[in-house]
């Protein structure tokens, strides 16, 4: 997909989890992602692991993405209104 990071390998993303969102978060977004990716026919047998793989790195680049445009609009505050120390 044009614009989405490669996720293939994890060490190129380095995001502490406390800094993203709650991992319920990723894990509902990717099993919707998946849910949808089955419903249209783009899931096999021979392809489900990556498929799976696939949706998790979408959850997570939407995540990112969310985060990063809801940082911007609240000027570098956290859910709790203090600036974030990174």
């Amino acid at each position: 997909m044009a614009g989405m990071r490669d996720m293939s390998e994890m060490t190129r993303i380095r995001v502490a989890r406390s800094d993203l969102v709650i991992p319920t978060v990723i894990y509902e977004s990717a099993t919707q992602i998946f849910a949808h990716m089955v419903g249209t026919g783009k899931v096999t047998e021979k392809n489900q692991k990556s498929a799976v793989q696939m949706a998790i790195n979408m959850a997570v680049e939407l995540a990112i993405e969310t985060d990063r445009i809801v940082d911007k609009d609240s000027g570098g505050r956290n859910h709790f209104g203090s600036k974030k120390n990174f």
